[in-house]
């Protein structure tokens, strides 16, 4: 599996960094 940090915004909104 990979790794990444995933940050989850009030908006419902999910981005990889």
């Amino acid at each position: 599996m990979e790794q990444t940090f995933i940050m989850i915004k009030p908006d419902g909104v999910q981005r990889g960094l």
